[in-house]
């Protein structure tokens, strides 16, 4: 997962994130709780359910699909050129761009990270949850904030 970040952070110009193990615990604790709401700021959470010959399977994707399937792939909803903060829950990365925002965050510095097995909607599947800090997502209606946070992949504002 955090391979997965930096990756993409490093197309956007922005520093790498470091690995905070206080943030990966209580991601895992609060992951553990299959609670499909925020529980902090500065928080993006997946959820997938895959089903093989019948049988769910565990985890039911990858750490990089979640990450490129649910958050990164929010991309496409966000303008550069005119940049605005839609937050909320999607289903197939549509109408929001708050998890990509969050991940390339130019002022965020650590992640932590957590994923459980729960039941989502009547199915066994898995449940990711991630905690940044300092969290992102600050001051969105200000769109020099945004300008200066959430940077195009070619590194230009």
């Amino acid at each position: 997962m955090l391979a997965a970040h930096n990756e993409k952070r490093k197309l956007h110009c922005v520093a790498p994130l470091t690995w905070s193990s206080r943030l990966a615990e209580a991601a895992q604790s609060y992951a553990n709780e299959c609670n499909f709401a925020h529980g902090a700021q500065g928080e993006n959470l997946a959820n997938h359910v895959k089903i093989v010959n019948g049988v769910p399977a565990d985890p039911a994707a990858t750490d990089r699909e979640a990450f490129e399937n649910t958050w990164y792939c929010e991309v496409n909803n966000y303008d550069f050129n005119n940049p605005q903060f839609v937050g909320g829950f999607t289903s197939n990365c549509q109408n929001v761009n708050g998890h990509f925002t969050q991940v390339v965050w130019k002022d965020t510095c650590e992640l932590g990270c957590g994923r459980a097995t729960c039941t989502i909607n009547g199915q066994q599947g898995t449940h990711w949850v991630c905690r940044y800090s300092p969290p992102g997502n600050m001051n969105t209606q200000d769109v020099s904030v945004l300008k200066d946070q959430v940077r195009r992949a070619d590194c230009t504002e």
